[in-house]
């Protein structure tokens, strides 16, 4: 067990260096764990899904989940964005203007 916490913790530290070294975000709002096209997932944003108490395995699991459910995300709405017609884009943005 142990020496499979030491691969799971070797492989989420090249990850996330990979991933923060191949990037250059536009704004500075943290490290970014994550990126899809523009889109970046940074690790402040997740500092609230561990648990008190929670042992490093874990936590790497639950990191590597939650990115990976974050990027399944990002790539769908990429995708969806691309098959809406010019009418249903203004209504996404009245609605994007409407919130803000």
């Amino acid at each position: 067990m142990n020496n499979h916490f030491i691969k799971l913790a070797t492989l989420a530290t090249t990850l996330l260096l990979f991933v923060s070294g191949c990037i250059n975000p536009t704004e500075n709002n943290g490290v970014p764990i994550a990126r899809v096209y523009d889109k970046f997932l940074y690790a402040n944003e997740v500092e609230d899904i561990f648990p008190e108490n929670v042992s490093q395995n874990d936590s790497i699991q639950l990191l590597m989940a939650y990115a990976d459910r974050w990027v399944r995300k990002q790539l769908l709405l990429n995708r969806a964005e691309k098959n809406l017609n010019d009418a249903q884009k203004n209504v996404t943005k009245q609605i994007e203007d409407y919130r803000s």
